[in-house]
């Protein structure tokens, strides 16, 4: 288990590897799962398509926002390039289907990760604003 660098930080003392190694294996474990074909009792599903693409891309938005905090317009670029080319890989398949409401369902994904990264406290303060 990696040490915190500093109090309230959430960012190991071995730099921003482990939250990439997370994001990575995360990363990894969407495309998979995306690129499936799906079984006959598909389990990966928490009954609603869309719901799946918001609390993935959340995950993946709140790990690569804790991999690459410097970078968080960047962040949110490649992971909806990510969710672009998921939905391009699906087209191509004769199982699965490309959906641009699944783009916008990994952008509102993407923003509800914003949210709750702002809503956390800062390095050096209990709060938003510092103190």
């Amino acid at each position: 288990v990696p040490t915190v660098s500093r109090p309230g930080s959430l960012v190991p003392s071995s730099g921003h590897r482990f939250w990439r190694g997370c994001f990575a294996l995360a990363a990894a474990g969407v495309l998979a799962l995306s690129l499936m074909p799906p079984g006959p009792a598909d389990l990966s599903g928490f009954g609603w398509d869309k719901s799946n693409h918001l609390i993935a891309f959340g995950v993946l938005g709140v790990l690569a926002h804790l991999g690459w905090p410097q970078r968080p317009g960047r962040v949110i670029a490649c992971l909806l390039g990510f969710g672009a080319l998921i939905e391009v890989l699906q087209g191509l398949t004769d199982y699965r289907t490309a959906e641009w409401f699944d783009l916008v369902a990994d952008g509102a994904g993407l923003a509800v990760a914003r949210l709750l990264l702002a809503a956390l406290p800062r390095p050096g303060g209990t709060g938003r604003d510092g103190r």
